[in-house]
């Protein structure tokens, strides 16, 4: 591709989708325009249609399998997208309005149980996999951008098709002008970037030997689920964003279970451990989901709150952008605390350092 339709960078199409506005994603023979499901508007239904062929929806497996969405036919395992049952929003409609598909695609992605959505419908999702080390096409591509934008993992999409009729291909951008702002990534752009391909060369060894030098304090960020139980997780990247207003900076992986209840919720807390909390700290870096059982805490509101910590923030959340494999929360601080016990430290890989060794 040349000129307008050269490759953007996936940074750009992850924003896009983050702005609630489409994107181009291609393979080698054809190409479709996608839109965040989450915060699709009937004007980008209209655009998508007008574009494409049958509005499909790209979802990650572990999603459909929440609503009760299953293939429309039976087909091996594997890193594959496939079709599952067509779906319709509950709300009456036809499902054949803008309005309609919008809502069907919202309840893909946001209901919470599948009661939402009847079948068979207008909206057609593709049940897309990702346990596979490459990307297997369009809608795997589209559910990792979703991934990567913080942003539940369902994306609209419809093959872009010509005045003809004919699928539209790589090479054939150029000739649509309704295209024209649209950020263009391929299926390779995308597995690329998340392999870290095109980066520096880096050795990512290297740098995280060379990172391990820093001293870091231990936090625990903890969180109210949707289901009213506490999760949370380990981080070393917490950072004093501002003063005006208090507020806190915090990375969290998207590969964390913590990582999507934090992204939904409105408030978080902020812990900072105490020097012999290396238990506590052992605890939530572990896998399970009986972390908090192990651990002293007690309700704050609506956040789980760690007993006997160095420090407490309780937040409320104003802002988040994905970034790589983790999305940065920025919170504003409602309740501030601090015992002036000394802090638990990172260092050289471990939890387990006193301050005496690294000062």
């Amino acid at each position: 591709m040349a000129g307008r339709t050269t490759v953007a960078s996936v940074e750009q199409a992850v924003g896009r989708l983050r702005s609630g506005r489409s994107v181009v994603v291609c393979d080698e023979v054809v190409c479709a325009i996608a839109a965040a499901a989450e915060l699709i508007e009937p004007s980008e239904v209209n655009r998508l249609t007008h574009l494409g062929g049958v509005l499909s929806v790209a979802v990650a497996a572990d999603r459909l399998d929440e609503l009760g969405v299953g293939p429309m036919v039976r087909t091996a395992a594997g890193n594959e997208s496939v079709a599952a049952v067509s779906v319709d929003a509950a709300n009456g409609g036809t499902g054949i309005s803008a309005t309609d598909r919008m809502e069907t695609l919202r309840a893909l992605a946001l209901d919470s149980s599948g009661a939402g959505l009847v079948s068979p419908g207008h909206v057609f999702p593709f049940r897309v996999d990702e346990s596979g080390e490459r990307i297997a096409g369009i809608p795997d591509a589209c559910v990792r951008l979703a991934r990567a934008a913080g942003l539940v993992p369902a994306v609209a999409f419809c093959v872009i098709l010509d005045p003809e009729g004919n699928a539209v291909g790589p090479a054939d951008l150029a000739r649509l002008p309704d295209l024209e702002s649209c950020p263009v990534v391929s299926v390779d752009d995308v597995e690329a970037w998340l392999r870290g391909a095109g980066d520096a060369a880096v050795d990512k060894e290297a740098f995280r030997s060379t990172m391990a030098r820093l001293v870091s304090g231990v936090a625990a960020v903890t969180v109210r689920d949707d289901l009213g139980a506490p999760r949370g997780l380990l981080v070393t990247s917490v950072t004093p964003y501002s003063d005006s207003p208090p507020s806190v900076l915090v990375c969290v992986s998207h590969s964390s279970r913590t990582h999507d209840p934090l992204r939904e919720a409105t408030g978080f807390g902020v812990h900072l451990l105490d020097a012999g909390q290396a238990p506590v700290a052992h605890a939530l870096a572990g896998k399970g989901a009986d972390k908090f059982d192990a651990i002293d805490w007690r309700w704050d509101r609506d956040v789980p709150k760690i007993d006997a910590v160095a420090g407490y923030l309780r937040c409320t959340k104003t802002a988040s952008l994905a970034h790589g494999d983790h999305t940065i929360l920025i919170g504003d601080i409602e309740v501030a605390e601090g015992t002036g016990s000394d802090p638990l430290v990172y260092f050289q890989r471990s939890f387990d350092w006193e301050l005496k060794a690294v000062s």
